[in-house]
């Protein structure tokens, strides 16, 4: 069973991998991460919808990667479309994101990464994640630079 899309338009794909079981998911992780570099492909939101509900552990390897990657946009869709349902791995993720929101490199200020990351980190569901979870966390501390 094929878990990633074959084309921009293989929506049953999506279907497929909100099926399958996680030791079938884990190896075509970064193949699917792949598809969310473009939010204008039919397949990409289906397809993070499906890949937020996974557990931290799985996804942060390629998150970390993502953020590293100088790809402005896939960062902006990963902050955007993925992270604000998945509040466990943006707390893992805090200090990059963090970073992104308050000393932004030039081209992250350029394609609007650091208002996607100040937009989570102020987000009230991450918010709500946060306190309900006895996570300490002060937000007084993200006074938005731009």
């Amino acid at each position: 069973m094929c878990l990633v899309p074959s084309s921009k338009f293989d929506l049953e794909a999506c279907k497929r991998l909100s099926a399958a079981p996680d030791e079938q998911v884990i190896p075509c992780l970064a193949e699917l991460f792949i598809w969310i570099q473009d939010m204008n492909w039919p397949v990409a939101f289906p397809l993070a919808s499906v890949l937020c509900c996974y557990k931290p552990s799985m996804l942060i390897q390629h998150v970390e990667d993502i953020f590293q990657s100088g790809d402005e946009i896939w960062k902006y869709n990963v902050l955007l479309y993925i992270l604000p349902r998945a509040p466990e791995l943006a707390w893992m993720l805090r200090t990059e994101i963090q970073r992104m929101a308050m000393d932004p490199t030039k081209n992250e200020q350029e394609e609007e990464v650091h208002d996607a990351a100040y937009q989570l980190l102020t987000d009230d569901n991450f918010k709500n994640w946060v306190c309900v979870n006895g996570l300490p966390y002060t937000w007084d501390t993200l006074d938005h630079p731009y």
